[in-house]
């Protein structure tokens, strides 16, 4: 459910180091917000520094950017947590300042996303979402979870 895109210089991770920061993103979420891991994905985008512009003139320092795409519906607190605990994995991945690690949290209203062919629920709701669906789609999100099926 949520979506995490990582937007790097090249070549700034291995891809050992880009499989670290994945778990440790998906990490951060679960511990803040309770969500189970199986659903989370993050993607990792490399930009040239010619593709790469801050003020109008090219990024010359090292710099993470991080856009998250989560479930609307949960309290101020709940997501500076979250932007913060964030930023945290960025530094140490990225090894950069906190001031160059930023972290973009949007938000999605669940009837306004689809995964698996399925309207999504709202946070808190995933447990009686999962028991309601048919046994091959839950097949299909356990699949690369490592999870087992309840």
């Amino acid at each position: 459910m949520p979506t995490y895109i990582v937007y790097h210089a090249e070549n700034a991770f291995t891809a050992a180091e880009k499989k670290s920061l994945a778990k440790n993103i998906i990490n951060a979420h679960t511990s803040v917000t309770g969500a189970q891991r199986l659903f989370g994905q993050v993607m990792f985008r490399e930009l040239k520094s010619e593709d790469w512009y801050l003020a109008g003139e090219e990024i010359d320092r090292p710099f993470v950017f991080l856009f998250a795409y989560v479930r609307a519906g949960r309290d101020v607190e709940s997501k500076h947590e979250l932007i913060r605990e964030l930023n945290k994995v960025l530094v140490e991945a990225a090894s950069v300042v906190p001031e160059r690690a930023w972290v973009s949290l949007s938000e999605i209203p669940a009837e306004n996303l689809m995964e698996y062919g399925q309207i999504l629920p709202n946070p808190g709701h995933e447990s009686e979402w999962l028991a309601g669906l048919p046994q091959a789609i839950k097949e299909a999100i356990f699949a690369n979870s490592g999870e087992v099926i309840n």
